[in-house]
């Protein structure tokens, strides 16, 4: 007979990423992919999905074959326009995208052979994939910091943030839903310290304390 125990692999902790557009959540992936963390990121799986043949043709048939460019690529402001200017275009590609990323991110547990895994998501709540995590971190930033980041990462006007997070579900309930919460507004040195400090409260609380 064999020994089940050796053929049961164990579940990696699952930790998710939350916090506002410009707060600095691929910062704090980065600290913890550091600490020996695999990160399943959800932008770039919806990227990959937005230029699968069958999504392409699935949204030109919503909204015309001019939101794919001259190149087969699509155009991502196109799309944008269309679902950051209607709840109900929004609603209607998110229920699309979101039932593959979040079986992408269950593929990627299933296949971790670390001790953690990062789910960094900016629909974490919304898309219902804080249900997969063991412990959610928010990551906050004052709000005049995350618009000089956006400004300077995307050419973000402050409306425009206003905009996007309009979209998404208020801050202050990601926070308190969230189990811990890390700021990012005094440099990246010590953002790193304090994810060194949840990630070991984390794996202690889960039984993974590491000596």
């Amino acid at each position: 007979m064999s020994d089940s125990s050796e053929s049961t692999p164990v579940r990696p902790v699952v930790i998710g990423l939350a916090g506002g557009v410009g707060a600095g959540k691929s910062a704090a992936a980065s600290a913890l992919r550091s600490l020996g963390c695999v990160i399943s990121n959800a932008d770039d799986e919806v990227a990959r999905l937005l230029e699968t043949s069958e999504i392409k043709s699935e949204l030109s048939t919503w909204w015309g074959q001019e939101i794919v460019l001259a190149d087969g690529r699509l155009d991502r402001r196109a799309v944008a326009e269309r679902i950051f200017n209607s709840d109900e275009e929004r609603a209607r590609l998110e229920a699309l995208l979101h039932p593959p990323v979040i079986q992408a991110h269950r593929e990627a547990i299933e296949a971790a052979e670390t001790d953690a895994i990062v789910i960094d998501a900016p629909l974490l709540f919304e898309a219902g994939v804080d249900a997969l995590c063991d412990a959610v971190i928010f990551v906050d930033a004052e709000r005049t910091l995350r618009e000089a980041r956006v400004r300077e990462t995307r050419a973000w006007s402050p409306e425009e943030l206003d905009r996007r997070e309009k979209s998404q579900m208020p801050l202050e309930i990601k926070r308190e839903r969230s189990h811990y919460i890390v700021r990012n507004d005094a440099g990246i040195a010590e953002l790193e310290a304090q994810i060194r400090d949840v990630f070991a409260a984390i794996m202690l609380k889960q039984g993974r304390s590491r000596p």
